[in-house]
């Protein structure tokens, strides 16, 4: 693979007529392992010596990885990425203090609970509040709204006052305006909320107003969501700079924030709360990614769908285990080494065409329009049900 070659990606058909692929980065989520991912990405793009957001037409990240996708996609580089975490990751996982009257009366009912990995805060409020992400985005984005990005992208959430999925997304495709001013920090927050660890979040725009948690509960791997979009993109984006394409040129880059070989096992009679507890979020996460995985590699066959993941031995590993991110910035640029070799050169060979928005749209007298699709969305408002609800 070539760092100067900046011609765009093709694809071989039959007859062997070359015609332009689309290419997607799909990013999973997984807590502090995201740190592995955006290492991963530094590492490629020291390989082609340009930012890794330019060799893709979408860029698709969930939780964590909707962290990295929104960051890449605003022109960050991975390694800026990297060293958000790196600055801001123990301050985002770290606990709230407890008076010591409180961890007093806490004492007894934790040494209970902590055999199911709980604790007596934990029961009545999420594990961390979200200032110290929130501030860690403020940082690195300073204010900036989806409509400033430089690339296609989506983020999934679920919309709780409403209880539905919810897809992000800069205005990309026709029609579909209500999330052009929406701020980086709203998105982040939103696609981060992981039940139990972060409090869910509230948009207060009048476009996508409510209250929002982990995109994770239904997309951890954004890749399916990302490849139905791209479908999407195909059929109704027609202006004179959109390159055509067909299903058949998709491709889709996938990276996984790691998973465990070994599983657990619930007691069969007394499987209740406090067993479930510690490793609900975690299966759902992980059996979404590797459902989604299947799936695609069954729908893009011939090389279009690459993933990359790695192992881990689940105790110890968990979500919010900062302890061990230095391991995983250095596993991640390792394996970025040891694997840029194997990643089909049709996934990061040349640069995708420039991204050109859709403007707003307007009324018949010219003047912006809230829309059927702009407006707030409600339970009975059947608009809001297409493309979930966005």
């Amino acid at each position: 693979m070539s760092g100067t070659n900046e011609a765009h990606p093709l694809v071989e058909t039959q007859g062997s007529q070359r015609r332009r692929c689309f290419r997607i980065l799909s990013l999973d989520g997984g807590g502090i392992r995201g740190a592995f991912t955006a290492a991963f990405l530094e590492g490629l793009e020291t390989r082609l010596g340009r930012p890794i957001a330019t060799s893709f037409d979408l860029i698709a990240g969930t939780s964590t990885g909707g962290i990295i996708a929104v960051a890449l996609a605003m022109g960050l580089s991975a390694g800026d990425v990297v060293r958000m975490y790196q600055e801001h990751g123990n301050a985002i996982f770290t606990r709230r203090r407890r008076s010591r009257m409180r961890w007093a009366m806490d004492f007894l009912p934790n040494a209970f609970l902590r055999k199911a990995g709980l604790d007596r805060d934990a029961l009545w409020r999420s594990k961390y509040d979200a200032a110290a992400l929130a501030h860690a985005v403020d940082t690195v984005l300073e204010g900036k709204t989806l409509e400033k990005a430089q690339h296609r992208l989506i983020v999934p959430s679920v919309r709780t006052s409403l209880g539905r999925p919810i897809v992000f997304r800069t205005p990309h495709v026709p029609n579909q305006d209500r999330d052009r001013h929406l701020s980086a920090r709203d998105v982040i927050l939103a696609t981060t909320a992981a039940p139990t660890y972060f409090p869910p979040h509230w948009i207060s725009d009048p476009h996508a107003e409510g209250q929002f948690v982990d995109g994770g509960l239904w997309a951890n791997h954004p890749g399916m969501l990302a490849y139905v979009e791209a479908i999407r993109i195909s059929q109704v984006c027609r202006r004179p700079e959109d390159v055509p394409f067909t299903p058949d040129d998709i491709l889709v880059l996938s990276i996984g924030t790691g998973e465990s070989p070994s599983a657990f096992r619930l007691p069969e009679s007394k499987a209740g709360v406090l067993s479930w507890a510690p490793h609900l979020l975690e299966l759902m996460m992980t059996s979404q990614s590797q459902g989604t995985h299947r799936m695609l590699r069954y729908l893009l066959p011939d090389g279009r769908y690459h993933r990359i993941n790695f192992a881990h031995c689940g105790a110890g590993w968990e979500l919010d285990a900062v302890g061990n991110l230095g391991i995983l910035i250095a596993n991640g640029r390792s394996e970025s080494r040891n694997m840029i070799g194997q990643i089909p050169a049709q996934f990061l060979d040349g640069v995708a065409p420039p991204y050109v928005s859709f403007p707003p749209p307007a009324s018949p007298a010219g003047l912006p329009s809230a829309g059927v699709l702009n407006r707030p969305a409600t339970a009975a408002d059947p608009a809001s049900e297409a493309g979930y609800e966005s």
